[in-house]
């Protein structure tokens, strides 16, 4: 091997000549060709532990291992190298490479040239740091100061380089600085190598007039880009800008809308751009877990192109335009991409939105753009900032009102009214549909009307108004009938799937199982269709409320098999698991002895197969045990958790009771149960609730906790006498309280109608608000009460009273909180009764079959 020479000697006599002979500047200048090729190919070498102790004792140390020739430890120094030049000499050169281009000053500058216009190797960065902080801190701290002196700025392009070298070589002189020496024929005199933070804005004007000069749309580029917020930007809206959106026009058919000439973008003039500033690391793309490349324009850059732009309307115009025109319009349009794109694309629209009002007080949007933005604001409305929650949907809403007050647009006026969900909806909606008739007759009006009704239907399913949610929606039909548009005819499949969503959740089963199959029977549906999937888990359910459990497996089953993308239809899954949880239910048997057959057990096993793979996929995803104001999880994967937990805890409390398996499990998993139902997030305590009373109840009476049981079943009494029963999950409404009440009474418990008969009657003034509530409960929690019905009063002997109302002080609504704090606080117990029950459980572990002879 060569002895290694100091490059900052320039140790060969003539430029074009090693030190040696002729034969020592060939082998330099095939040194830099290999290294030019090695970073071409991104050809890094394996880093050995002696290149690494030559290298940075040679930078920062002027003693070298034992293992390094003495020779070289006087003459070899590499403290004045650039720090990007230094990396790229340690991640592509050898030593033998290294001396062999240290035998020529122009190879070695023009291996300086190609290694400092590459990119820092973030990962090669970070192994020698932590490297130099195992074997020497000084170092590290030294060459972190150094990493944090070298600002975001471009660097010059090899040919540029190149050009600088070959005009100016033969002027250097062997006195000057070496440093300043090669920093001025690469970057000029006016750019200092290391960046001084504190020179903040002339250097990235400098590198912004430099692309503009070179590649005019990629300046653009920058700028809009700046304007959306310069952040996190997914590369997919820059795509997106270069094709029609599609949209519906007057007569619900799809149309597409190219962008006006002076704002397209060009698909190859677009890569092309992003592709330059990114090899000038002017931006960087960047992919998180969401698997979207995502783009940002430097830090320091932004600074300066967010100063210039303040009063730059044209360019404001047209970032407003090009999100008005990127941001996804309709979920029917696309289908597969929507959530993604309003979730990824809601950030940037919201930058451009601050200049609306400017761009309105000097009168620059004309009246079209003004109605694109509208539309574009109240599609934004559907979705939530997750710093700020539904705060973006409220702005955007009043954003938009106050701009159709000056732009009138009836359908507009309509999708706004369809969007505005608090404060006034009602008035504002039954405002628009007493004028029905003064509407025009538009197949997309008719749609946009009807959506507004559809609204209104939900309002009253809110308000437990089935009845009120059929009436909104029963009269649906096209402006043509013989003839619906394309939007009418996909509006009419959710509508009447509506229809019959609502009729089931009355409890006809019966209607709801008719409507639903005849809906299947006259569309040709794809099988991946979301609502597909939602048409065979309400007809299934229908068939198991009806007792037909086997056709609702066999339906299920079919639906599976036809879906291509299983994963994604965890609904249909779970119904199945439904299903099969009903079908096994029917062959356990109280008499003559409690038991279940082989049949029930296969098929309790492959529900809770099912059950357990949609529960992990849920507590894999982030944030789901998180609830808080600003909950990140969907309010139907909360109550789709809570359906799946009912599934495994009703078949856990089957297998103890009819498979001899121990019933503190089964107790253990209703406690599960209750915990799914805080996280769905209800105001206060409802059906879903009462069903885990009467639950927990029935397994305490198989304990022999007779106070406890009766206790919780008041509870639960106290709350379906309040609200009613639901049916929003299979079985529990009719089906597994009957379960529940036939197991308690014959493990001994008293019937609920006893129960329910021992409630006491609170009435409020003239009667009109009445109460009942368990006298236990409400006597432990009030002396009160207690006095006045465990004592020798009418009001004991009758278990009623009447209140007498007073302003602010007793009025139903003071009682209902009172009501709602005694229901809560006996959920906030159900956790000590539930670990000692299994204490009594583990005492007494045959209490749970003998009892239920």
């Amino acid at each position: 091997m060569l002895p290694l020479f100091s490059l900052g000697e320039y140790p060969a006599t003539d430029i074009d000549y090693g030190l040696y002979d002729l034969n020592e500047g060939a082998r330099a200048r095939a040194a830099a060709d290999l290294l030019r090729q090695r970073i071409g190919d991104n050809g890094s070498l394996m880093i050995t532990e002696e290149w690494y102790k030559l290298t940075s004792t040679l930078r920062y140390g002027r003693s070298v291992s034992n293992s390094v020739d003495n020779e070289a430890d006087a003459k070899m120094d590499l403290s004045w190298v650039p720090l990007p030049v230094f990396l790229g000499l340690v991640e592509y050169l050898s030593p033998q490479l290294l001396t062999e281009l240290s035998m020529s000053r122009k190879a070695t500058h023009q291996a300086f040239a190609s290694l400092w216009s590459r990119p820092l190797n973030g990962r090669l960065q970070e192994e020698y740091y932590r490297r130099l902080c195992k074997e020497h801190p000084p170092w590290a701290q030294k060459f972190f100061e150094e990493l944090q002196a070298i600002p975001p700025q471009a660097v010059t392009t090899v040919p540029e380089i190149n050009s600088k070298l070959s005009n100016n070589l033969n002027q250097l002189s062997g006195s000057r600085g070496r440093r300043s020496e090669f920093i001025e024929m690469v970057t000029g005199p006016s750019t200092p190598f290391v960046g001084d933070r504190t020179q903040s804005l002339r250097e990235p004007a400098e590198r912004f007039l430099l692309v503009m000069k070179e590649f005019p749309f990629a300046a653009t580029l920058l700028q809009i880009s700046t304007i959306w917020g310069g952040k996190a930007l997914p590369r997919i809206m820059y795509a997106r800008a270069t094709s029609p959106r599609k949209r519906w026009n007057t007569q619900g058919e799809i149309e597409e809308i190219p962008l006006e000439p002076e704002m397209q973008f060009q698909v190859e003039e677009t890569d092309a751009a992003i592709e330059y500033l990114c090899s000038l690391n002017l931006v960087t793309l960047d992919s998180n877990e969401d698997g979207y490349e995502k783009l940002s324009v430097d830090t320091s850059l932004q600074q300066y192109l967010g100063q210039e732009l303040q009063n730059s309307e044209q360019l404001q115009t047209r970032a407003l335009m090009l999100m008005c025109h990127l941001f996804p319009g309709d979920k029917e349009l696309e289908p597969l991409q929507y959530q993604d794109l309003g979730r990824l694309q809601l950030r940037p629209f919201q930058c451009v939105v601050k200049y609306i009002p400017g761009l309105l007080e000097n009168h620059i949007l004309s009246t079209p753009q003004q109605h694109d933005v509208i539309a574009t604001l109240l599609e934004s409305s559907n979705f939530s900032d997750p710093s700020t929650g539904s705060t973006w949907k409220f702005e955007a809403l009043r954003i938009a009102d106050d701009m159709l007050l000056t732009t009138p647009d009836k359908s507009l006026e309509i999708y706004a009214a369809i969007q505005r969900k608090a404060g006034t909806i009602y008035e504002e909606q039954s405002s628009l549909l007493e004028h029905d008739t003064k509407l025009p007759k538009t197949p997309k009006i008719n749609v946009l009307y009807w959506k507004l009704r559809l609204s209104r239907a939900h309002d009253c399913i809110h308000r437990d108004d089935f009845d009120g949610a059929r009436r909104e929606v029963s009269q649906y039909a096209p402006v043509n009938p013989t003839k619906p548009s394309i939007l009418e005819g996909r509006f009419g499949q959710e509508v009447r799937f509506e229809h019959a969503r609502f009729v089931y959740l009355a409890g006809n089963f019966s209607e709801a199982e008719r409507l639903l199959d005849q809906e299947l029977q006259a569309v040709n549906y794809d099988r991946g269709e979301m609502l597909y999937g939602s048409l065979i888990s309400y007809l299934a359910g229908a068939y198991c409320e009806l007792g037909k459990q086997a056709e609702a497996v066999r339906l299920t089953r079919s639906a599976l098999t036809d879906t291509r993308d299983k994963e994604g239809h965890s609904r249909l899954c779970v119904s199945l698991a439904e299903a099969l949880f009903h079908l096994g239910m029917t062959t356990c048997i109280f008499h003559p002895t409690q038991s279940m057959d082989e049949s029930a057990r296969t098929r309790f096993l492959e529900a809770k197969d099912i059950c357990e793979n949609v529960l992990h996929r849920y507590r894999s995803s982030p944030n789901f045990d998180m609830v808080s104001k600003h909950d990140k999880v969907a309010k139907v994967d909360r109550i789709n958790f809570l359906r799946v937990s009912t599934i495994m805890a009703r078949i856990s409390l089957l297998e103890a009771i009819f498979g001899n398996r121990d019933i503190s499990q089964a107790l253990s998993d209703w406690v599960a149960v209750s915990e799914a139902i805080k996280m769905c997030g209800w105001d206060k305590p409802g059906f879903m609730e009462a069903i885990s009373h009467l639950t927990i109840g029935a397994i305490e009476m198989c304990c022999g906790e007779t106070a406890a049981s009766e206790r919780d079943v008041k509870v639960a009494l106290t709350l379906l006498n309040k609200v009613g029963r639901r049916y929003l999950i299979v079985g529990l409404g009719v089906i597994w309280p009957q379960f529940t009440e036939n197991l308690r009474v014959r493990n001994g418990g008293r019937p609920a109608v006893d129960l329910n008969a021992e409630l006491v009657s609170i009435r409020i003034g003239s009667g009109r608000h009445e109460y009942k509530l368990p006298n236990a409960l409400l006597c432990k929690q009030s002396e009160y009460f207690a006095a006045m019905l465990e004592g020798p009063f009418k009001e004991g002997e009758e278990q009623s009273t009447t209140l007498e109302e007073i302003d602010g002080v007793v009025t139903p609504r003071s009682f209902q909180m009172l009501v709602h704090t005694l229901l809560q606080q006996s959920l906030y117990l159900k956790g000590i009764l539930a670990f000692e029950v299994l204490r009594l459980a583990d005492q007494n572990p045959p209490l749970s079959l003998p009892i239920l002879g």
